[in-house]
């Protein structure tokens, strides 16, 4: 009786893919998961209050300016009003370790450069006038 050597290369082709899949799952396993944010679910309940801002901001002509005037950002409001409460956060897409907070006193506000990384960088502006909240969010390169 003579024993064919086909079944063996099945065999042994089914271990092979079985100890790719297994490596592949340990490795997988062992890389980071890095979401937008670590409160990433609460901000998703609280997402249509950003797009009433949003949508407060661009109906009545609030939206910021960015400028760079030497080593600052200087973000500019357009509005006669005083701002009561702001905030701008400088968001970094591909290094979250590197997001920065400021707190915004009037309608121009200076932030230095010179610490922060060079690239694309997220602003967003969000401050309160008259008990009304604004926002705006758009793109800054250093």
């Amino acid at each position: 009786m003579k024993i064919h050597p086909w079944p063996l290369g099945i065999i042994v082709a089914f271990i092979i893919f079985c100890s790719f899949m297994i490596a592949f799952a340990v490795y997988s396993k062992s890389q980071p998961v890095e979401l937008v944010s670590k409160d990433y679910y609460q901000k998703e309940l609280m997402y249509q209050d950003d797009i009433n801002e949003i949508n407060n901001a661009i109906e009545e002509s609030l939206i910021p300016e960015l400028s760079k005037d030497g080593n600052k950002l200087i973000v500019s409001i357009p509005t006669e009003q005083t701002i009561t409460e702001g905030v701008l956060h400088l968001y970094r897409p591909d290094d979250p370790s590197a997001d920065q907070h400021f707190t915004m006193k009037n309608k121009l506000t200076g932030i230095p450069v010179e610490g922060i990384k060079s690239g694309r960088w997220e602003v967003k502006v969000r401050f309160q006038v008259n008990k009304k909240w604004y926002q705006h969010q758009q793109t800054w390169v250093k």
